[in-house]
């Protein structure tokens, strides 16, 4: 079991593993939200020796191994946290080798981030992107390239402006008791970028034929739709363009209901329409291709 911690640093980091075959560095860590804080530390610091106070690293392990909670929650389950300015990853695998459970494999928190041919699995909550301790609003862009990644439930969300560039999004066999979904972003209102999917590739086991979702909302903090706050609350804002989407998504009803609110999804289609009207969701297609476009 191993786990990578990067606090911001003024140095811009790179790392390379093997361009060729990023199968051949494998980062792995079974972290869920229902990891217990002892667990937690035997997993991730087994017997003190990888993390110690005076480290880098040491705030956010600390601040994981200390919670009172008995369990570590989401936002400590992964594999492999950075944040700053500048960091590129190439030619690495990180999975999050826990089932049916939210268990992160990269978590981001900073700007101008570039990941190239990588592979990032597990099964929830998969790749977040810009919901660290940033404030919301500080730029945070992320360019993900030539990379595959693979999960079941909400596997790609956060806040980030991002773009995914030739990028293959598999969606394992579903567990007959939740659903499928790819999508969760939870941009800020007052954003009008947050994920754009291009030349890539949404595809996943025969077995979810017409089965999966696309994406939904993340309203992050509203508990229910009811409370939902047009402008103020989180909006997810998601265009796939120009890319291929295999019959596993569900085209009569490709996007679902928001996470945490279950606000409804809707849209407008006229001509005219504004592209950020925060009464609407702020999920799009264009100009795909395959069965499920």
């Amino acid at each position: 079991m191993e786990t990578v911690y990067i606090n911001a640093t003024y140095v811009q980091l790179t790392i390379i593993g093997d361009t060729k075959d990023p199968s051949s560095v494998h980062i792995m860590a079974s972290l869920s939200a229902q990891t217990s804080v002892e667990d937690y530390k035997n997993i991730v610091n087994p017997n003190g020796t990888r993390y110690q106070e005076g480290d880098q690293a040491w705030g956010f392990y600390n601040g994981c191994a200390s919670r009172k909670t008995g369990t570590i929650g989401t936002d400590c389950t992964p594999v492999f946290f950075v944040e700053g300015e500048g960091f590129q990853l190439q030619g690495v695998t990180v999975h999050n080798g826990a089932t049916n459970a939210q268990g992160i494999a990269v978590l981001t928190a900073g700007d101008k981030f570039h990941l190239m041919n990588n592979v990032f699995m597990g099964y929830q909550d998969i790749l977040g992107l810009g919901i660290g301790p940033s404030e919301s609003h500080l730029l945070e862009r992320v360019l993900i390239h030539m990379s595959v990644i693979e999960g079941q439930v909400n596997y790609v969300f956060g806040g980030a402006s991002v773009i995914f560039n030739e990028v293959t999004f598999n969606t394992l066999e579903i567990n007959p008791n939740s659903s499928a979904i790819i999508f969760a972003p939870d941009t800020a209102p007052e954003n009008s970028y947050g994920f754009l999917v291009i030349n890539s590739n949404i595809t996943g086991v025969n077995s979810n034929s017409s089965k999966v979702y696309l994406g939904r909302s993340w309203d992050q903090g509203v508990v229910s739709s009811e409370y939902y706050e047009a402008g103020k609350s989180p909006n997810g804002q998601l265009v796939i363009r120009e890319s291929n989407i295999d019959g596993v998504i569900n085209v009569a009803t490709p996007y679902a209901p928001a996470a945490t609110s279950q606000r409804p999804f809707s849209t407008d289609l006229s001509i005219t329409r504004n592209l950020d009207n925060n009464t609407y969701n702020r999920l799009w297609e264009f100009n795909n291709t395959g069965d499920g476009a």
